[in-house]
């Protein structure tokens, strides 16, 4: 079995050489998580490899740093940049971002940023990640109809949607009720050209691990997609201050009822195929 975690955030101190965009970005609970710690807590544990997501709250949209973390270690890790869909830029962005070593995908944030589905510059940053056959991950969490419309306006998109597109804390406690739109996450796997991250959702848990409330809500959204559309992760490096690495990967790996060929693909096969790993 070959384990991939689909979301992994590194970053590197902040140093005039490498300044953050903010000086205490949130979500950002370490001084540094470098590629080679990360890689580290990855061999702890027994995660093989691992999606580096450019952490925009860190960098803003500059995945230079993710670019070194691929440099040094390309047997471990695919990249995924963030983007400004709205910028003028932002379809040359994408472009030049298909030629970067490890680039497998862009991010559009739409919980951070007014931007519509039925905005042309997003169409055009779609289309863009399309032509570059780069996966589209959208982090949409309360306005979940964007997903839907997306869906439904680029069907030749491939897309992952982050995190459940549930809203999921940066610190303790969990909140209160992060299953309330699962009705509207379900309804979204009539699309096939809809992923799903199951990221970080070890934090939205309310008991300690193996977080088994989890179970029957996350059991819902894999037997609706099918564990061919389904990946897991840790969203690390957000989820530090709710649980070890191990724990995120174990509650799934040891305790999660379901079957070890599923598990081969929801741990890892999926992740390799929805991001194209193979394609460097």
């Amino acid at each position: 079995m070959i384990v991939v975690d689909a979301q992994v955030h590194p970053f590197a101190a902040n140093t005039p050489e490498r300044p953050w965009a903010r000086e205490m970005p949130e979500a950002v609970h370490l001084p540094e998580v470098t590629g080679d710690q990360m890689v580290a807590a990855m061999k702890e544990v027994g995660v093989d490899r691992a999606i580096a997501v450019s952490p925009v709250r860190v960098y803003d949209f500059d995945a230079g740093y993710a670019e070194e973390v691929y440099r040094d270690h390309p047997d471990r890790f695919r990249l995924v940049t963030p983007v400004h869909a709205l910028a003028p830029n932002a379809v040359s962005r994408i472009e030049q971002w298909a030629e970067t070593p490890g680039a497998v995908g862009i991010r559009l944030l739409f919980e951070l940023m007014q931007m519509s589905p039925d905005d042309p510059a997003v169409a055009a940053a779609v289309h863009a990640a399309i032509d570059a056959d780069l996966t589209i991950n959208i982090s949409c969490w309360g306005r979940l109809g964007i997903m839907d419309a997306m869906a439904k306006k680029f069907p030749e998109a491939r897309f992952a949607l982050d995190h459940l597109g549930m809203a999921q804390s940066v610190e303790p406690p969990a909140p209160k009720d992060p299953f309330a739109e699962i009705e509207t996450v379900l309804a979204l796997a009539e699309y096939p050209n809809v992923n799903i991250k199951v990221t970080g959702v070890c934090t939205v848990s309310h008991e300690p691990y193996p977080y088994k409330d989890l179970w029957e809500p996350v059991g819902r959204v894999i037997s609706a997609f099918g564990v061919d559309r389904c990946m897991w992760g840790t969203d690390w490096t957000r989820a530090t201050m709710f649980l070890t690495y191990e724990h995120g990967l174990s509650a799934f790996r040891d305790q999660w009822p379901m079957s070890e060929a599923d598990k081969e693909k929801f741990l890892g096969g999926t992740a390799l195929r929805v991001y194209n790993w193979d394609r460097y």
